[in-house]
């Protein structure tokens, strides 16, 4: 019985295409994992070989750009229906405000987080390292001050 080698991440390269938001694909030893297609087929479509964490290096700044937002208010029918559309995720009241954010991912670690606060409502998509204090810092900032 032939027994097959586990791959490690660390030992795995990636296809990676300049400016954009996502890893093509993963490589090992020459090929796709998935698709058994030549690292150079990627090559020649103008992609690069980098590993997991130069790839990310590069996609950090482009989703920041792309997919995070500043906050803006949205009506209580708005709130509401984010909130019973799908289970809350980080559900909280702190601060004299009440958080979530959805349990579904725009992207990587971005999701749309909400906040009520003195009988407004507000929503921006954020990353989860994104804290209660400083949503509400922002949101201070933008339409209290």
């Amino acid at each position: 019985m032939k027994t097959e080698k586990k791959i490690k991440i660390a030992e795995l390269k990636v296809i990676y295409r300049p400016g954009e938001t996502n890893i093509v694909t993963s490589i090992h030893k020459g090929k796709c994992i998935y698709s058994g297609k030549t690292l150079q087929h990627y090559l020649d479509q103008g992609c690069i070989l980098c590993t997991w964490d130069e790839a990310l290096e590069s996609i950090r700044p482009l989703e920041e750009s792309k997919y995070v937002t500043k906050f803006i208010e949205i009506t209580e029918e708005a709130y509401w229906y984010a909130l019973e559309v799908l289970p809350p995720e980080r559900w909280s009241r702190c601060y004299n405000a009440e958080f979530f954010r959805m349990s579904e991912y725009l992207t990587s670690n971005i999701t749309q987080h909400f906040v009520h606060y003195k009988k407004r409502y507000f929503s921006a998509h954020k990353r989860t390292v994104a804290t209660e204090r400083q949503n509400l810092d922002e949101i201070l900032k933008l339409f209290f001050e």
